[in-house]
């Protein structure tokens, strides 16, 4: 409701504004579209999609592979078909997102990729919300988060039963008479399917029943492999729900139908009505941290910057050292970017406003917290030095080079504004952060790294046995450790017995894919990593043999 004031009467005049428009407008191209995405839930089963997200609990989990890369290219490939029919242009916001989604799906058929597998799945799915909401320009300038939620919840489910509306005005025509015919065809189907497991129970009755039934039953299955069929049925039928998903985000987006659920004035609002602090509340404890960071500096100086020298302070190994001060710098610039975003969001101040003391503040503490970002980054190469790559030391590392630039973004903005908000710029450094790590084949670094500093006497040993819970991205580096004469005879035989107590002597395939919680077949998990890692360990063992 919007308030409008007549001057004539001192009582304001409720009125109702416009309503979004209700009705789908359904041609062949929804029809078509609608009938793809009943192929795409299948799809998105038979490539073992969902079960990416096994990595956020499970230790050992399915491989990555083909089909989750099919089936986002697909999906990727229908929509841009759909859009192109519907007259949704691509513009250079959409042709953004929709490059890092296809890029984004790359990793799946690349690598074996067990560690970032789950965080993949979840970077690939909201790029392509991104992606269609540009496309169809119902996005919310600048607030991704926002943009994720409006498109990821809003959208996709008010929209939800697009898809039944567009398959049963292909099943009706045109005409009124036809377009009730169909919807009434199209329930009578959906009513077949949900009947069907409890026609699996009467006919399991009916053959234990009669003799001769049973016999008929039994002549039919020769021709057909029914442990396959159910298993494709299954895989179609809870495929529904996630097209009606797909299709209520696409269809919803295609024809501007509950995208403004959240605006960008809805939220201005918001954040307009938390702005509640007083500013001298807010400077005082922001002032506090900059004088302790301060302190902090001059006091701890020599212990802090030891690392940028390469030298250890008395007292300490590498491993106390970069753990004990790593850590909790991290924790510190974390608070820090956290402390910033509580002040601009709950500062009081006008729309647009930035005071000139919050930005001189927030400056000061941005560079602060790039310095001990810096001076933890150097503990940490001294870490990586003494002990080699692991996949927390990585990864601690990636994120902490990504919230130095994130810093770096803030202090160029307090110098000189953007004309947009800064919200966008980090979205996509953030992105390209994540595309270079998931292309980088990190479990291949760490053991490529390792090896390589071992047997250039750079390290004392290789812990063989971390290998272990990583990916075959390790099994080229194993190999060549087993067979390089400067590796001493303990750690070849370590290597060895990695390589048959992982992959067996000559199964590795099978051995693979039981390792994988027993995958139904091969497909799925293709990838080309793991098929030249198998290419590598048989020939291995081969030349063992000999």
């Amino acid at each position: 409701m919007e308030i409008y004031e007549n001057v004539n009467n001192p009582y304001a005049v409720a009125k109702e504004l416009p309503k979004e428009k209700t009705t789908w407008k359904i041609g062949r191209a929804e029809v078509v579209y609608a009938v793809f995405l009943l192929c795409a839930g299948f799809l998105f089963w038979e490539g073992s999609v969902l079960l990416n997200l096994w990595g956020l609990w499970g230790d050992q989990q399915p491989s990555s592979g083909i089909g989750t890369f099919l089936f986002f290219w697909i999906m990727i490939a229908g929509t841009f078909l759909y859009f192109s029919a519907k007259r949704v242009k691509q513009n250079r916001a959409s042709l953004l997102w929709l490059s890092a989604a296809v890029v984004g799906a790359l990793p799946f058929i690349l690598y074996d990729a067990i560690d970032v597998r789950a965080l993949l799945l979840l970077f690939e799915f909201g790029v392509c919300l991104l992606w269609v909401a540009t496309s169809a320009k119902t996005q919310i300038a600048g607030f991704v988060l926002f943009d994720l939620l409006n498109q990821g919840v809003v959208v996709s489910f008010l929209n939800f039963g697009g898809l039944f509306q567009s398959l049963g005005h292909g099943f009706g025509g045109k005409k009124e008479g036809r377009s009730v015919k169909g919807r009434t065809i199209l329930v009578a189907l959906l009513g077949i399917l949900i009947s069907i497991p409890i026609l699996v129970i009467v006919l399991s009755l009916l053959i234990s029943a009669d003799s001769a039934f049973e016999s008929f039953i039994q002549n039919f299955q020769v021709n057909f492999n029914w442990d396959v069929l159910g298993i494709y049925f299954i895989e179609f039928f809870v495929g529904v729900p996630v097209a009606c998903y797909l299709g209520g985000l696409v269809f919803g987006n295609a024809q501007k139908r509950n995208t403004a659920r959240i605006t960008e004035e809805g939220i201005s609002r918001g954040l307009s009505s938390v702005r509640l602090l007083p500013r001298a509340g807010l400077y005082a404890p922001l002032l506090f941290f900059v004088g302790m960071y301060v302190i902090f500096f001059v006091i701890l100086s020599g212990y802090l910057l030891a690392a940028f020298s390469g030298y250890l302070p008395s007292g300490y190994t590498y491993a106390e050292y970069a753990r004990r001060g790593f850590f909790e710098l991290c924790a510190v610039a974390a608070i820090n970017l956290g402390l910033l975003a509580f002040s601009y969001l709950f500062l009081k101040r006008g729309e647009g406003e930035c005071p000139k003391m919050l930005r001189i503040i927030s400056l000061i503490l941005s560079v602060q917290t790039v310095l001990l970002i810096a001076t933890a980054m150097s503990k940490m190469i001294l870490y990586i030095d003494a002990y080699g790559l692991s996949r927390l030391r990585l990864y601690t590392s990636v994120f902490m080079v990504l919230l130095m630039l994130v810093f770096v973004l803030i202090i160029v903005w307090h110098i000189r504004p953007f004309r947009f908000k800064i919200g966008m710029p980090i979205a996509i450094l953030t992105t390209c952060f994540m595309l270079t790590l998931f292309l980088a084949n990190t479990d291949g670094l760490i053991a490529k790294y390792n090896v390589d500093r071992y047997l250039e006497g750079d390290l004392d040993r290789v812990d063989v046995e971390m290998f272990t819970g990583m990916s075959d991205a390790v099994a080229p580096a194993v190999i060549e450790l087993a067979t390089a004469k400067k590796a001493d005879e303990e750690t070849q035989a370590n290597a060895d017995e990695f390589l048959r107590s992982r992959y067996g002597s000559y199964n590795h395939k099978k051995v693979r894919w039981d390792y994988n919680l027993g995958a139904r077949s091969s497909f799925e998990g293709w990838n080309l990593q793991s098929a030249r890692s198998a290419e590598l360990v048989e020939a291995y063992f081969e030349e063992k043999s000999k």
